[in-house]
């Protein structure tokens, strides 16, 4: 140590004060580390005490202050402090995932904080959850575990601009203090307090500890608007956490935590409250720049334009009326290649191009309401097992994965559905084991084995959830049917089966897939081919039957009707037959009609049922009507035609 501190002396001092300091930090974080698992005996102690500080003196300091000048520069330890969170949004990052494309909560990516808060809430991320702040050891840019003070408080937006073009350096800046707004107003309260009353200091600033570096943001939430506070509609505010100077490390050591540029709103205009994301069928005063008196006029546009342009009608492509999100993107993609269009309805909304603009790029972000289910495909056993598919609901694009709304089982050409909340207790266990598998594979990149069963778009999660036995078959791809050529080179599908069911072949659109009809090999016989028998994908001699493809049907009504008469009593071809020939042999294999009124059990089976009998219905009070015979040729009965199988003698 120097005998007298002048010139060069003080430097010297300072950077060995630094020194201790640094060394001290780090033999407390050893000291803590070791002192939990230690034993607290009076010897441990000292043992403990005693070695934690040589240790941490050699690490520190590779060799002896005795044999080497210390490097006062080189103990000098950076560190930033920075926001971070854990986002609980479900959807990615990707902007082409057709799982997540059309739900409106994104993940925050590097923008974590809202563009706008209201007065006094809680200051929180986009995707709403609390945000933290931690601090890092910039050589490492690992998270370094000390325990020190911070400090938060509300920056001038336009004066921080001003005066940091490159960011702040660190924490003891000397303009730092000129860009603080410490109070909402001249007199009134703090400007940023926290929900804990212990929290808010007297100087007008919150703070709080960091605890082995990390500390949760104490519910802040800003007291004033911005507007009334600083003046425009638009100046915004910026969230400041730097270090105090009564902690362990020096504020010119550390660089602050600063939020990007947002603006404090009264709780009048949350009533107006615009969305980040839009849906296609929201008003169209969800988007930017539209206010009261502009949606009025968007509501009678048609009507205005046409009076003025003295048009006899609009132009191809033209809405008559504005009410939707949807209607705004027709009428912005109509006026992009016409400037005097464009002047014009810009000028009967009196919108500047700026704002014309950023309503069409707030309304270009809007997503179609998606309420599709969600599927997880798993395979039972191996690349020969059985199909399991873990069916989830999905809400406005939101997939809801606390648990699975269902399971869908293939097994060969059949398939059962079971609902979450009426399964047996083995199988809800079973499913919240895949459940568990289902989240870590949403979670990688692109979703392995995740897609949307392949409905109509009027079958939705709602549907479901309401009646779950009306799922529509399983994806077309779990069905392999064999082809065989036929002379006049068209084909028909040869499969096995076991008992007469609807199977579906794949189609071009596997959101609409093609419905078959399917028989036992006793009762079908090729029309134009010599009945043969038929081999099995695996070469074993089994039954034959044909499938007999039709174009796609849409989905049956889910009220029961009495059938009036049984399914087997019904002729299987609306030709009639000779008096004279024998009536043909009854499929004795077709399992008896279910009672009126019952339930649907999930196969495909009971839907094919359900829309015989409304057919037969329909076809009787024909002929009572109209007097003709059992044929039937009208056009309005044409899905008749598409569930019939002709019998065939051998």
């Amino acid at each position: 140590m120097p005998n007298s501190p002048d010139g060069g002396d003080w430097a010297q001092m300072a950077g060995l004060e630094k020194c201790v300091r640094l060394l001290f930090s780090r033999c407390h974080d050893h000291l803590v580390d070791r002192f939990e698992k230690a034993i607290t005996t009076k010897q441990a102690l000292s043992t403990l005490l005693k070695g934690s500080f040589e240790e941490v003196c050699t690490a520190t300091f590779p060799a002896s202050p005795m044999t080497m000048e210390l490097d006062y520069e080189a103990c000098e330890a950076n560190y930033r402090l920075e926001f971070t969170h854990d986002c609980v949004a479900t959807a990615c990052a990707e902007e082409k995932c057709n799982l997540c494309e059309n739900n409106p909560k994104r993940r925050c990516g590097n923008q974590c904080f809202k563009k706008k808060y209201f007065m006094q809430e809680i200051i929180v991320a986009r995707c709403g959850a609390p945000m933290r702040v931690r601090l890092v050891d910039m050589q490492t840019n690992e998270t370094a575990r000390l325990d020190t003070k911070v400090e938060a408080c509300i920056l001038n937006g336009p004066d921080f601009a001003q005066f940091f073009t490159n960011g702040i350096p660190n924490c003891a800046d000397e303009n730092l203090e000129a860009c603080q707004e410490k109070w909402a107003g001249d007199q009134g309260p703090a400007l940023l307090q926290s929900a804990y009353a212990a929290n808010n200091a007297k100087s007008g600033l919150v703070e709080f500890r960091l605890k082995g570096g990390e500390a949760e943001l104490p519910k802040l939430k800003v007291m004033h608007s911005s507007e009334a506070l600083l003046g425009g509609r638009r100046t915004p505010f910026r969230l400041l956490v730097g270090v105090t100077g009564t902690g362990p490390l020096e504020p010119s050591l550390v660089t602050p935590a600063i939020t990007d540029d947002f603006v404090v709103a009264t709780q009048r205009s949350k009533l107006a409250q615009k969305k980040e994301v839009p849906l296609k069928h929201d008003q169209v005063s969800t988007l930017e720049q539209m206010g009261g008196q502009r949606v009025e006029t968007l509501s009678r546009l048609g009507d205005v334009l046409m009076k003025q342009l003295s048009l006899s009608k609009l132009p191809r492509g033209w809405p008559k009326q504005v009410d939707t999100v949807d209607d705004f993107l027709k009428l912005a993609h109509a006026v992009k290649l016409d400037s005097r269009l464009r002047k014009k309805v810009t000028s009967m909304l009196r919108m500047s191009d700026n704002q014309w603009n950023e309503a069409c790029d707030h309304a270009m972000t809007a997503v179609p309401s998606d309420s599709r289910l969600r599927v997880w495909w798993y395979r039972n056993g191996g690349e020969l097992g059985p199909m399991v598919g873990l069916l989830y609901s999905c809400t406005l694009g939101e997939v809801d994965l606390t648990k699975p709304q269902g399971l869908v089982e293939v097994v060969e050409h059949t398939y059962n559905s079971i609902s979450y909340d009426t399964a047996f207790r083995e199988e809800q266990e079973r499913m919240d084991e895949l459940h568990k598998q289902a989240k870590e594979c949403w979670s990688r990149p692109r979703h392995p084995g995740w897609g949307i069963y392949p409905t109509t778009q009027d079958f939705t999660s709602q549907d479901f959830q309401r009646n779950p036995e009306m799922l529509p078959s399983p994806p077309p791809r779990c069905v392999t049917p064999v082809r065989r050529k036929r002379k006049n080179s068209d084909f028909v599908a040869v499969t096995t089966v076991t008992s007469p069911m609807v199977v579906y072949q794949p189609a071009t659109d596997f959101s609409f897939p093609t419905v078959c009809t399917v028989q036992h090999a006793e009762d079908v016989a090729m029309a134009d081919d010599q009945a043969s028998p038929t081999r099995s994908m695996s070469g074993e001699r089994s039954p034959k039957a044909v499938i007999v493809t039709q174009p796609p049907i849409t989905q049956p009504s889910p009220i029961m009707k009495p059938d009036p008469e049984p399914l087997e009593q019904r002729s299987p071809s609306p030709v009639p037959q000779d008096a004279a020939s024998p009536p043909p042999p009854q499929n004795t294999d077709m399992p008896a009609p279910r009672p009126p009124g019952k339930p649907f059990n999930g196969t495909s089976l009971d839907l094919y049922r359900l829309q015989q009998q409304e057919q037969q219905q329909q076809q009787q009070q024909k002929k009572k009507v109209e007097g003709r015979s059992a044929e039937l040729k009208s056009p309005q009965h044409d899905v008749s035609r598409f569930l019939n199988v002709k019998k065939l003698n051998e």
